[in-house]
C-alpha cells in the first residue's frame, strides 16, 4: 500500500479539521441513504433452529417472533411487506457487523445494479 502519509504533513490543523468535517459528513450521508433503503424488519431464518426470526434496522441481534410464524417461509413473509431478498440480505449483514458498517451499503448497491440490469 502506497504511504500517503506525506499529504498530512503539508496540512495545517484547519486543513485537518476541514478534511474531518467533510468525511463525518459523507459518513453521515451514506448512513441516512442506507436507512433510507432498508425496512424497519425484515425476516430469516435462524440457521440454529430453522425458526423464522425477525431483525430490526439498526439493532444488532435478533427477535423471536410468535411461535405460530416460526415455520413459516421468511421469504414470503417479506415479500409480503414488499421487502427484496437484497434488502433481507442487507438487513441480516447488519444484524451481524452493524448497521453502519459499509458493507451494508455495498450489498444495497447489488440491488441498483439488478434493476439497471432490467
Amino acid at each position: 500500500m502506497e504511504d500517503l502519509s506525506w499529504i498530512l504533513e503539508d496540512m495545517d490543523e484547519d486543513d485537518l479539521l476541514d478534511l474531518e468535517d467533510e468525511l463525518k459528513e459523507k459518513e453521515g450521508k451514506m448512513k441516512r441513504e442506507v436507512d433510507a433503503q432498508l425496512p424497519d424488519h425484515a425476516f430469516v431464518t435462524d440457521p440454529k433452529n430453522g425458526d423464522v426470526v425477525m431483525l430490526t434496522k439498526g439493532k444488532k441481534g435478533y427477535s423471536e417472533i410468535p411461535e405460530m410464524f416460526r415455520k413459516g417461509d421468511p421469504m414470503a413473509m417479506n415479500e409480503s411487506m414488499n421487502i427484496t431478498e437484497v434488502q433481507a440480505k442487507a438487513m441480516h449483514h447488519g444484524s451481524h457487523v452493524g448497521f453502519d458498517h459499509y458493507s451494508v451499503e455495498e450489498i444495497l448497491k447489488e440491488e441498483k445494479s439488478n434493476e439497471r440490469d432490467i
